[in-house]
């Protein structure tokens, strides 16, 4: 769901970097209750809430997800991060009864603003909001900006920023679906695990 490239690092939290270390292994479970664990602890923690949040969107939890950037908006509102991946959210999710075009717009207005339309991914999700309403010239002028700034940069994600124009050069919103992580099971996991211990230790 574009999380791979939308969420920052938390690069000051130990905990948060391996809970989302975690989760990108298909660990829900384990993850959640990592970030559980903490949030008990500092229930106000931006670090964990947006770890949280960007988990849950990159399960495809839409609703969760959209529950937890509440919270951290009402702590933080101009979390550029946030608004972003909020916006990104209710722009192309595909459960059509989340989206809301005119919301995704006013927030990737202001994460633009904020860090001064210098961000291919944010300007990409501007161009999604304007795809959302409707309003695909718009959407087709900033998700080319997108992609000129991600050419430039050699941006890891610029394949799915021409993807994106191409699908608002043929009059068609954005639907995000294709990077969403699939749950893994947990047991089979933590016994696949062990077996490769036990086959480690056996060639030693």
């Amino acid at each position: 769901f574009k999380q791979l490239r939308r969420h920052v690092e938390h690069k000051d939290d130990a905990a948060a970097q391996i809970a989302y270390a975690t989760a990108k292994k298909g660990l829900y479970k384990s993850a959640l209750k990592m970030l559980n664990a903490e949030l008990e602890k500092k229930p106000e923690s931006l670090d964990f809430l947006r770890t949280l949040a960007d988990m849950e969107l990159m399960f495809g939890h839409w609703e969760k997800a959209a529950e937890v950037y509440e919270r951290i908006l009402k702590l933080n509102p101009a979390d550029s991060g946030v608004l972003n991946n909020y916006a990104w959210l209710l722009a192309t999710c595909p459960d059509d009864k989340l989206r809301d075009g005119k919301r995704a717009l006013e927030m990737a207005v202001s994460a633009c603003e904020i860090t001064f339309y210098a961000e291919a991914h944010i300007l990409s999700t501007l161009a999604s909001a304007h795809a959302e309403l409707g309003d695909f010239e718009k959407a087709r002028e900033w998700a080319r900006k997108a992609v000129e700034l991600g050419e430039k940069e050699k941006h890891e994600s610029l394949d799915n920023l021409k993807s994106e124009l191409a699908s608002y050069e043929e009059d068609k919103p954005w639907r995000e679906t294709s990077e969403i992580v699939e749950e893994v099971e947990e047991d089979a996991a933590s016994q696949e695990d062990d077996k490769t211990d036990e086959d480690a230790a056996s060639q030693e």
